[in-house]
């Protein structure tokens, strides 16, 4: 009993100790605005969209344009059988000519984009983080914005990050894509799905790191300075170090690699991967889950 309480002990005083060990960061910093897609071409927005089983429809179109002549007309259904949500999502990294990376959130000041309504009623879209993409087939998403679309008109969306919650949410340095959902219209026609124009889509970043150096490094150091604390006390307490390391709160839910003991990701098939080889796409059907985690 007493050696469990010195194990708690360490722990606790290893956690609230680390934050001292570095210092904040600060001074301005530069913001660079980034046309991530115009939809003026196939290269300016189409070429990297993946859009998960049971989307709908993407086109380019020049029936709306909130800047230059053409947007992304969405179609977005669902299914009967298949509660998920349609979605679609761009990858923040791409290899190759074409290849951009942005997957380090911890500089993102905001995302920005337009969506006109083309229905007589509000619609809404989520806007949602990409935590993880395993394969074309599976990826796990986190939603961290909803807004509404007032009918025949073009809306303004601005995101700006949450940096503190994203870490809790998937590993901010390394966000896997940025997904757009919405609501499931349980029918197997597109002539149902809402009609929806996308335009503008910006990403405002920075040069420098936003997230507080401390709140980054402290972060760091106490999961280090724990998991060194309990490792020791496991060689005199081996009850006591096993009873501590199965609590969950030591491993972030959506932590790089999935550390052992997480939920296997859900499996979505993608209906349009661009990078994807025919080598990845298995001969036998898969049945299709939500990639949504509540």
């Amino acid at each position: 009993m007493k050696k469990s309480i010195l194990v708690i002990s360490a722990l606790f005083l290893a956690t609230s100790s680390a934050a001292v060990l570095c210092a904040c960061g600060g001074g301005e910093k530069g913001v660079t605005e980034v046309a991530f897609a115009s939809y003026e071409s196939w290269q300016d927005g189409f070429y990297n969209i993946n859009m998960m089983d049971g989307f709908g429809r993407i086109t380019r179109s020049d029936e709306q344009a909130h800047d230059g002549s053409y947007s992304a007309k969405l179609q977005p259904l669902g299914s009967v059988t298949d509660p998920s949500a349609p979605y679609f999502y761009y990858p923040m990294q791409m290899d190759g000519e074409e290849g951009y990376s942005f997957v380090d959130f911890s500089k993102l000041a905001k995302v920005s984009f337009y969506m006109y309504n083309a229905e007589s009623e509000t619609q809404e879209v989520q806007l949602a983080i990409v935590a993880s993409i395993s394969d074309v087939y599976s990826t796990d998403y986190k939603v961290v914005g909803t807004y509404s679309l007032a009918p025949g008109t073009w809306t303004e969306i601005e995101y700006q990050p949450d940096y503190e919650a994203l870490q809790d949410l998937c590993d901010i340095t390394n966000v896997a894509g940025l997904g757009f959902v919405f609501e499931n219209q349980n029918s197997s026609s597109v002539a149902d799905a809402p009609v929806l124009y996308l335009d503008d889509l910006t990403l405002s970043v920075s040069d420098e790191i936003l997230l507080p150096r401390s709140s980054m490094c402290a972060s760091r150091a106490a999961s280090t300075m724990a998991r060194r604390t309990l490792r020791r006390a496991a060689r005199n307490c081996p009850r006591a170090s096993r009873v501590v390391w199965n609590l969950p709160s030591l491993t972030p839910r959506w932590a790089p690699g999935r550390a052992s003991g997480l939920i296997p990701a859900p499996r979505r098939k993608s209906l349009w991967a661009p990078t994807a080889s025919a080598s990845d796409f298995p001969s036998e059907p898969r049945i299709r889950t939500s990639s949504r985690w509540n």
